[in-house]
């Protein structure tokens, strides 16, 4: 007798302990419940969130789009995971798995591939990012520390390449392969590099060509992207604190402004070497006058923002005139601004305690403001480096 009781008492704590963890492992080894997309249609490159019950946040998901395509997750909680959607992702089924279980959890459309891509480098973190225009979202892409003071960016399609430019006692730029995330810094070279230069004016045309202003000895320069070398190629003197330069296919020219008591801009032919100064003139210049912002559109439209009367205008490159379309302000410093010719926009991004940018959509003259967001910023961020692609 006393051994049934023995053997009935060790059958039930086998049951008992079969029981207490058996739930425990099958939560831990099923996919979420109640899963659904936070949208049915989202771009390449934007951030798509999973929603659901149970999501275990050190464990390892795979989700596949269609074809096969995996997306990089990117943040994973108990509700919800999000994934980067791939470049070479298309419309259709979305896949998740998770110890070896599959299981298809929606359907969605993949926008259309003419889109664009705009960049941005967040200098303390020391990490380059896209930024959603839409939703002021910032995804790291690449990781460099490039120390000295900025001369702006530039997206080179030839080889998908980002570009920042920067002076130090060793001018230099890096480029970043947007398709692979490589990074690789070059040394400018010249003869004419005394140990205390400055650059400026960085700007890049259809054909890859790229071109700076060698401020102290007064030159602009063809920069050899593959071997830093810089070759001068018309001088000028351009007095004053630049708001950055510009390619205009119309004329074949190179386009940089200047703050100064009379706001002005130097047009350089690049078939001619000719150099021609243009003082802007507007009613409302007063003397005492900074701008930034300096774009051009496709069509040879040049837009600049107009800082103490808050106003966007365009520029007329053969007269100087300053036409006001748009009013907004952007506290902040500016870091420079972009077409973005997906939405005829004008985009402005400022460093501010909450860094941010406007946009004026150019067709209505409307204009809205955006904050940047991101896990990494702190409160005493700064961003350079503003470029966007155009031709996805």
């Amino acid at each position: 007798m006393r051994k049934i009781l023995g053997l009935l008492l060790l059958f039930s704590l086998v049951i008992s302990c079969s029981e207490d963890g058996s739930p425990t492992e099958q939560n831990n080894t099923k996919l979420p419940t109640n899963i659904t997309l936070s949208t049915q249609s989202i771009e390449k490159g934007s951030i798509l969130t999973i929603n659901g019950n149970g999501f275990l946040v050190n464990e390892n998901y795979i989700v596949t789009f269609s074809e096969n395509v995996i997306g990089n997750i990117t943040e994973i909680n108990t509700n919800n995971l999000k994934v980067e959607v791939p470049q070479n992702a298309v419309s259709g089924n979305i896949t998740l798995t998770f110890n070896n279980e599959t299981s298809i959890i929606g359907n969605i459309t993949i926008e259309d591939n003419d889109f664009s891509t705009t960049y941005i480098y967040h200098e303390n973190v020391g990490k380059l990012a896209t930024l959603n225009t839409q939703t002021g979202e910032l995804n790291y892409i690449a990781d460099f520390i490039f120390n000295g003071t900025t001369v702006g960016a530039i997206y080179n399609s030839q080889n998908n390449e980002y570009i920042s430019f920067r002076n130090n006692t060793d001018p230099n730029f890096v480029k970043v392969n947007l398709s692979t995330g490589n990074v690789d810094y070059q040394v400018a070279t010249s003869t004419l590099l005394t140990g205390n230069d400055t650059f400026s004016g960085l700007t890049i045309d259809p054909n890859g060509v790229v071109y700076i202003y060698h401020e102290n000895v007064g030159k602009l320069a063809t920069l050899n992207t593959q071997t830093g070398e810089l070759n001068y190629i018309a001088d000028f003197i351009s007095n004053g604190t630049t708001v950055s330069a510009i390619y205009s296919s119309q004329n074949n020219e190179y386009i940089s402004f200047r703050n100064n008591t009379d706001p002005n801009f130097v047009k350089v032919n690049l078939s001619t070497g000719n150099v021609d100064y243009q003082v802007a003139t507007s009613t409302l210049l007063t003397g005492n006058d900074t701008f930034s912002g300096l774009t051009i559109d496709p069509n040879g439209v040049v837009y600049i923002y107009h800082e103490n009367v808050g106003k966007l205008a365009t520029l007329n490159t053969q007269t100087g005139e300053l036409n006001y379309i748009a009013d907004f302000i952007s506290n902040g410093t500016t870091v420079g601004a972009i077409y973005n010719s997906q939405n005829n926009e004008y985009i402005s991004f400022r460093n501010n305690t909450d860094p941010n940018f406007v946009k004026v959509n150019l067709s209505t003259s409307n204009v809205d403001y955006q904050v940047a967001t991101s896990t990494l910023l702190t409160g005493n961020d700064t961003f350079s480096g503003l470029v966007v692609n155009n031709e996805n």
